[in-house]
């Protein structure tokens, strides 16, 4: 057995005494290492383990496997679950680029000199935003054929509700803050 292999075998053995936090800590600290290599650690990027990760891109990634397992335990299918978490992530993608789309248009509409001075062109611009929005539309379509991906179209509303209420809420943030300051 090669020596860059021998913690294969051993975290093998590992998940058998369930010592699984031994594999991470070994994985975080090459990770910190090799950072360290490459010159990309820098001072006052944030609060380190002492094996030199950073905390909370730890706990994001912890909040992320513990999302992964609470929806693996709500769909015991793996297969279900990534076409459920697949359909979510191309939904917020559509709608992520729907948006700038839908910018774009509004930008033409509102200062069209300021586009013709513009150096970066979208090539056809008139039509192609137009395009791209059909076919989102279209992809939006052939998801709801299936009803696994069905399913999780469903479930996309409450996600653009709950955005949408804190969207509100943040935006009323500092309307209060400055009425508070005032008097």
């Amino acid at each position: 057995m090669r020596p860059g292999h021998r913690w294969i075998f051993e975290s093998r053995q590992a998940w058998g005494r369930g010592t699984l936090f031994r594999l991470w800590r070994r994985v975080a600290s090459w990770s910190a290492s090799s950072r360290k290599k490459s010159g990309a650690q820098h001072r006052g990027s944030g609060k380190r383990f002492e094996c030199g990760v950073h905390g909370a891109l730890t706990a994001f990634s912890c909040f992320c496997m513990g999302a992964g397992l609470v929806i693996l335990f709500i769909i015991p299918e793996v297969m279900t679950a990534f076409t459920v978490l697949s359909t979510i992530s191309a939904i917020l993608f559509i709608f992520a680029w729907a948006m700038i789309v839908v910018a774009y248009i509004r930008y033409r509409s509102i200062d069209p000199q300021l586009h013709i001075a513009s150096r970066f062109k979208m090539p056809g611009g008139l039509l192609m935003p137009w395009l791209v929005l059909a076919f989102f539309v279209f992809v939006i379509m052939l998801l709801a054929l299936e009803p696994d991906t069905l399913h999780a179209m469903l479930c996309m509303p409450i996600w653009f509700a709950i955005l949408a209420v804190a969207y509100r809420r943040k935006r009323q943030a500092p309307q209060l803050a400055s009425e508070t300051s005032i008097s």
